[in-house]
């Protein structure tokens, strides 16, 4: 199949880089000035000049599929060339936004090892029929998979809430930004006239309105992450194979990945602390250069039961010859955190006690170093009881925070890399880092396993 980029791409581009045609504008802003021909002839000029480009730009893009080989060929006096061979080892990105999606065209990407960095070597638009086409011939065509699970508007919105961990904290910080406002709406300039300049005065009185729209912001920003998470994931399908997934979801703008086993080095099962307490999990592909895709996550599923994940990648035992972190010893590592968290707390009090001036700051110390021994405790105990590794069984179950991974090797892995830190070294414990590819490190660590255990013939 031999074809030219779809014309959907000039149209993208056109209203992508729209903001040029206010550039003509900016002759109106000089005093004295009434051009108005002028400036709309250079606008229309302008138009003119980026459609002529983007089109010669698509009409100069040839793509070719063979069905083993993609090239793509663009320009005309730089003309390049860029060819990949996919023997199952690709994962194909399809984005259909609302506007190409009108027009009838998509976005393909090729996501590969081999790939950039950044961008991926081999991206184009091209019409819905070829796409289609691309796809029965990478062996993803409707005979040749079943609908595995649907998720709609519920599981999408519990996956937005369950995945917006990162934006909790700015929306912790909103009541502490809307007391602060209060507290200065006190208004003590008043009290301090002769004290202080009008500027000072000034400065003090718009201090309570930024605080209040600052606390705004961050509640406004939270919710839209929900609704765009929730607009991502909805109408999620997910299609499976002898030995391959497809993914289908989004609303406004729709995404399709064709993902071979073989393509993705590893795929994780993801619960942060509140998932654990509901039983939910989310799968997630681990692809080979998510800088892509934006360095957005490839879900296999947006939110699931254990037991539905367990089904779709894992057995539910634990493998045979996994190495668990030696409860004997684990704890022992920990002492000198949970001994200097202690120690404050008690300098804290006491200080408080001894030095009444300075309570609040000392009470605040003491608050910090107990936040801090809390958050040394729950990681050590969830390691303690759930992480292993297995890799003669290619799993890795490891903690990230408070969040509990479980993974599974498709291939092997790029890299393994053993640490020791002093305590450990004392103990004869090492911390056991896993990388699934060279292209993105997205790295799988297990701390404090044994050291005498590992042998050479697991990292074989």
């Amino acid at each position: 199949m031999s074809t030219t980029a779809h014309f959907s791409y000039t149209i993208v581009q056109l209203l992508r880089y729209g903001y040029l045609l206010l550039l003509p504008l900016l002759r109106l802003l000089i005093p004295g000035s009434n051009l108005w021909n002028q400036t709309v002839a250079l606008q229309i000029a302008t138009l003119a000049g980026m459609i002529v480009f983007f089109e010669f730009r698509r009409r100069t893009t040839h793509f070719h599929f063979s069905g083993k080989n993609m090239i793509l060929e663009h320009g005309l006096l730089f003309r390049s060339r860029s060819m990949i061979r996919l023997n199952g080892r690709a994962v194909i990105h399809f984005k259909s936004g609302l506007i190409p999606r009108l027009l009838g065209g998509v976005l393909m990407a090729l996501e590969t090892d081999s790939a950039g960095k950044k961008n991926s070597p081999l991206s184009l638009y091209l019409s819905l029929t070829q796409s289609r086409r691309i796809a029965r011939e990478m062996g993803f065509g409707p005979e040749e998979l079943t609908v595995f699970a649907r998720c709609g508007l519920r599981e999408s919105f519990t996956c937005a809430v369950f995945s917006s961990d990162s934006h909790l904290g700015f929306l912790a910080l909103a009541p502490l930004f809307k007391a602060g406002a209060n507290l200065f709406d006190l208004n003590p300039a008043g009290d301090l006239i002769g004290a202080v300049s009008r500027l000072e005065q000034m400065v003090i009185r718009s201090i309570p309105p930024l605080f209040t729209t600052i606390a705004a912001l961050l509640i406004a920003g939270y919710l839209l992450s929900l609704i765009y998470l929730t607009e991502r994931n909805c109408r999620f399908i997910l299609y499976t194979g002898e030995g391959k997934y497809a993914v289908a979801h989004g609303f406004l703008t729709r995404y399709t990945v064709l993902l071979p086993s073989s393509a993705f080095p590893a795929v994780t099962a993801h619960a942060g602390l509140l998932m654990q307490a509901c039983s939910l999990v989310q799968p997630i592909a681990v692809t080979p250069n998510p800088s892509i895709t934006g360095g957005k996550k490839t879900f296999l599923l947006p939110i699931c039961s254990r037991s539905t994940a367990e089904q779709l990648l894992f057995n539910s035992r634990l493998p045979t010859g996994a190495l668990k972190i030696p409860k004997s010893t684990a704890w022992r590592v920990y002492i000198p955190v949970i001994a200097l968290s202690g120690s404050g707390c008690a300098a804290g009090f006491f200080g408080g006690e001894w030095f009444p001036s300075l309570r609040t700051p000392f009470s605040i110390l003491a608050l910090l170093l107990c936040t801090a021994s809390f958050a040394a405790l729950i990681p050590c105990s969830i390691r303690e009881r759930r992480a292993f590794l297995s890799l003669p069984d290619s799993q890795i179950r490891n903690t990230r925070l408070t969040a509990l991974e479980r993974t599974r090797l498709n291939r092997s892995c790029a890299a393994i890399i053993i640490r020791q830190t002093p305590f450990q070294l004392r103990e004869n414990l090492c911390s056991v880092e896993i990388r699934p590819h060279f292209s993105h490190f997205d790295s799988k660590p297990v701390p404090l396993l044994s050291h005498s255990a590992l042998s050479p013939r697991d990292f074989i």
